[in-house]
Parts: structure tokens; C-alpha cells; sequence
């Protein structure tokens, strides 16, 4: 991003830009949302919160997230383990 960002445009006008937050959601369907978890290094999961991204002006940022993992089990993944597929109830 080139310049230096202070202010993001919305419907009710210009708004001053106070943080950026990078927050994702699984898709297995145009119609489904999934949430995500991060696994942790003792192997546990936690809920995937937004992270903070911080713009320095005329900078390149990156941002590095741990592994995450949908929150519910996919009709794929639901398969292999023997269950049926949601869709075939």
C-alpha cells in the first residue's frame, strides 16, 4: 500500500483509520460460514481472533498466522470418517 492511511471511507462519510484487523472465515459453501481455530504447539486449538496489522506508511507489511483449522467438521471430512454426508440425511 503506497501513502501513508489515516482515513477509510464509509457510507456515514470519512472515518479516521485507528488499526486494521485481519480476520478470516472458512467457506465450504457460497451459502456457509465456517469459523476458524489455531492450533497451539501442545497441539490444543483456540478460537482464531482478528490479528492486528499495523500500516507504516510507503511499507510493505506482512503477516504471518499460525495453522488454522475449520471449527466444524466438512461434509468431506465428515465422509472419511464413516458418518454420512450432511446433504444425504
Amino acid at each position: 500500500m503506497l501513502g501513508d492511511p489515516k482515513y477509510v471511507k464509509t457510507p456515514e462519510g470519512l472515518k479516521p483509520l485507528e488499526c486494521f484487523y485481519l480476520k478470516l472465515h472458512g467457506l465450504e459453501a457460497l451459502n456457509q460460514s465456517i469459523n476458524i481455530e489455531q492450533s497451539q504447539s501442545d497441539r490444543s486449538k483456540r478460537p482464531f481472533n482478528p490479528v492486528t496489522v499495523n500500516l507504516p506508511p510507503e511499507q510493505v507489511t506482512k503477516v504471518t498466522v499460525g495453522r488454522l483449522h475449520f471449527s466444524e467438521t466438512t461434509a468431506n471430512n465428515m465422509r472419511k470418517k464413516g458418518k454420512p454426508n450432511p446433504d444425504q440425511r
